[in-house]
């Protein structure tokens, strides 16, 4: 090769290394492009001009890019930047599902810092022991010890990524063992670097995601709030960033699922598995689980089921969710088999079990199984009194108050149940609140307070109609102080179809009801939606086979 082969342009390079620097990863790539061929950059050029790629979402030109560059920095002498590098490489490689080459580099990355003399490698060294340590909850003592050993050496070189993830993990260790105010506390450490734009982009964005995974984990729902607008105030500070702003979607998803955003964020859910395809198979199994979820709590059994099974191959545990649509579908045993397997399974903090142990409650009550569903009880009771998050404490109430229905004790269940709607109340979770309004409308019923009870039922089904909760109305349309209506409608559901079927326009159904046509009209999408029709004449066909056109039953 002759020195004209290897020519570089030095304007724009000069303009790629800025545009790199600035965060404007567009620029960068298009700059890099016409600063000349790839054999006449620095390894640093390379690295950035990779990670620029990778940000744009160009996975296998940013893999190429990242393993020239590895070798560039070999062939320099800088062993430690290249076992940074490979490990990079092999943690963007494991992201796309090629666990065992990106493995490979993983291990090769690990050997190089092993032979590596200096200092900022041994602490990289200690910091990957932490993690290994940490991993599926195994030595909490020495994930502790080795995070603290990364960490000294992380303040006396200086080296802002290797702190923060020194603390990180010495946190989540605290946090595991039980240390709550500790932990939190190194974890809220650990992001103070990052929020000061100290640590790497790449860095950064993995220990946001950490952050907020652990929040969820904890059903810590406000910090979970918090975090994820701050991530998504930093993917702003960027002209492109899709692996991050894919991810950040995700967590928009969880959030508003919670929040009873349902059409919002089914919609989302589904971009997030389609822009991530080829980048990062985990959080693209997340988004299939929590399409799953949504498909699931509105009835529509087998694309749910379908949505769930592509969580599993791609890697996600399709538990809780797969179980509770296993019940849903009258398979009760099924679902209480596979919780217990997944409990059986279960490897990491104790706090992580806490949604397996939610609805197996709810499957093991419903299977009549109340030895089963006290002792989940009693865990997930555990669970929120030694890790405290105002989440854990409001499911752990509820429960508490379904097994106290369900074992003919509807006095108390009365406490737990307000507890536990005055909880999620608070946290913006009108779903949960709902659920366990009908419950608590049970228990009210059972102890004569009729009226309290209609309460309580009027406003769960409020929320549930709102959702398009179809499962939930039809189980509150059954619910005690009712008469069950066929397709699960609620009474209201079920006069309008009955005045639409005899032949009434929306006009003329709101005169007799005394309420809005946009009222009748919201009414009845929600028939359609339930008995699974896309017309008028459809559902008043329904209506005439299951006996509504002669008039409403009376369902009080």
């Amino acid at each position: 090769m002759n020195d004209a082969d290897v020519t570089v342009q030095p304007e724009p390079l000069a303009q790629a290394r800025q545009a790199s620097a600035d965060r404007r990863f567009g620029a960068a790539l298009e700059a890099f492009g016409r600063a000349g061929p790839v054999a006449g950059l620095a390894a640093d050029d390379l690295m950035a001009w990779s990670g620029a790629a990778w940000w744009l979402g160009r996975t296998e030109e940013a893999l190429r890019l990242a393993e020239l560059g590895h070798r560039r920095l070999l062939a320099d002498g800088s062993m430690t930047r290249a076992a940074q590098e490979a490990i990079g490489l092999g943690f963007l490689l494991m992201l796309r599902g090629d666990l065992a080459e990106g493995s490979g580099w993983i291990q090769r990355g690990r050997s190089l810092l092993e032979q590596s003399p200096d200092e900022l490698a041994a602490g990289y060294s200690a910091q990957f022991a932490a993690e290994d340590a940490l991993r599926g909850g195994g030595d909490l003592d020495r994930a502790v010890d080795r995070a603290r050993h990364a960490r000294e050496i992380a303040q006396r070189v200086g080296d802002h990524a290797l702190l923060s993830l020194a603390l990180m993990t010495e946190g989540t260790a605290r946090l595991s063992g039980g240390a709550v105010t500790e932990g939190l506390s190194l974890l809220d450490e650990a992001m103070l670097p990052v929020q000061a734009g100290a640590v790497p982009p790449d860095f950064a964005g993995n220990l946001y995601c950490q952050m907020i995974a652990i929040c969820w984990e904890l059903s810590d729902l406000r910090r979970a709030r918090e975090w994820t607008e701050a991530v998504a105030r930093w993917c702003e500070g960027f002209d492109s960033a899709v692996m991050f702003s894919g991810i950040c979607r995700m967590h928009q998803v969880q959030l508003r699922q919670v929040a009873g955003e349902w059409d919002v964020a089914a919609e989302q859910a589904r971009i997030v598995c389609t822009e991530l395809i080829g980048m990062n198979v985990a959080v693209m199994a997340e988004g299939h689980y929590l399409r799953a979820d949504l498909l699931r709590l509105r009835g529509r059994i087998g694309e749910a089921e379908a949505a769930y099974v592509q969580a599993h191959e791609l890697g996600r545990d399709p538990q809780p969710g797969l179980a509770l649509l296993r019940a849903q579908s009258g398979q009760v045993g099924a679902a209480v088999a596979a919780l217990n397997s997944s409990l059986a399974g279960h490897r990491g903090p104790a706090y992580g079990r806490a949604p397996v142990l939610r609805a197996l409650v709810d499957v093991a009550v419903e299977a009549h199984d109340l030895d089963r569903a006290r002792g989940a009880c009693a865990e997930l009771s555990q669970i929120a009194r030694r890790w405290g998050s105002d989440g854990l404490l409001a499911a752990a109430a509820q429960a508490d108050g379904v097994v106290a229905v369900a074992g003919g004790r509807p006095a108390d269940a009365v406490a737990p149940l307000r507890d536990a709607v005055a909880r999620w109340r608070e946290l913006e979770a009108p779903y949960d609140c709902a659920r366990t309004r009908t419950v608590l409308a049970e228990a009210l019923a059972a102890l004569g307070d009729n009226s309290s009870a209609r309460l309580e039922r009027q406003a769960a089904e409020r929320t549930l109609t709102v959702l398009g909760a179809v499962v939930d109305l039809r189980r509150l349309a059954g619910g005690p102080g009712t008469t069950a209506s066929p397709g699960g409608l609620t009474a209201r559901e079920t006069e309008i179809l009955a005045l639409v079927a005899r032949g009434d326009t929306n006009r003329q159904v709101a005169q007799a009801l005394v309420i809005s046509e946009k009222t009748v009209a919201r009414h009845l999408a929600n028939v359609h939606r339930k008995l699974g029709v896309s017309t008028r004449t459809a559902a008043v066909a329904w209506a005439r086979r299951n006996g509504l056109h002669d008039g409403p039953p009376d369902l009080h």
